[in-house]
């Protein structure tokens, strides 16, 4: 069973906010990021089956499969905290006022979203492998659901439009072979 690592769970934690439009859109972004990172190192842990671990968390395998391939997108907080509940893991959430230390490193962080043209294309470049990378994992998921006779995953699994807005934020596009010039 694979699950999300804590890296690639850390990760996603930086993109989200530069893919989210406020703060709060990022920290719920985070939030959800973090506990789906949590239960699935759990589940990944358990050493069963898919299908007994969907049991366990009182899901269907196909919800298992999304909440395993770190489709955020497709739960909400409420959902994950129900699901870590059932993974036996101890859900608490914290609040606190932003210290001045993480403003400054905010700043700093909109900062480094100022890229000359070459980092621009650069940028570009990596994006549209990245968008390359998860349609071909898409399509290997279209071919593996029509081999078993299930049905297909949603393209909004891959990640696709993330990355292209992502790319947006930072001045450059993540282009697909077919619209490049």
């Amino acid at each position: 069973m694979t699950a999300m690592d804590g890296q690639t769970g850390e990760t996603f934690a930086c993109v989200w906010d530069a893919l989210m439009d406020s703060p709060a859109e990022a920290a719920a972004m985070r939030v959800r990021s973090d506990l789906l990172s949590a239960i699935c190192d759990t589940v990944a842990g358990w050493d069963v089956t898919r299908a007994t671990a969907a049991q366990h968390l009182h899901l269907t395998r196909p919800w298992l499969d999304e909440l395993l391939r770190g489709c955020v997108s497709r739960f909400s907080i409420d959902d994950l905290i129900g699901i870590a509940t059932r993974a036996n893991l101890d859900v608490r959430v914290q609040a606190k006022p932003a210290s001045a230390r993480q403003n400054a490193a905010d700043a700093e962080e909109s900062r480094t979203h100022e890229c000359n043209a070459e980092e621009r294309a650069l940028l570009g470049e990596a994006f549209s492998a990245l968008r390359r990378e998860r349609g071909k994992a898409w399509i290997d998921a279209c071919r593996r659901a029509d081999e078993r006779g299930k049905r297909r995953p949603g393209l909004r699994t891959a990640g696709i439009d993330e990355i292209k807005r992502l790319a947006r934020r930072f001045g450059t596009k993540a282009q697909h072979w077919t619209e490049r010039p």
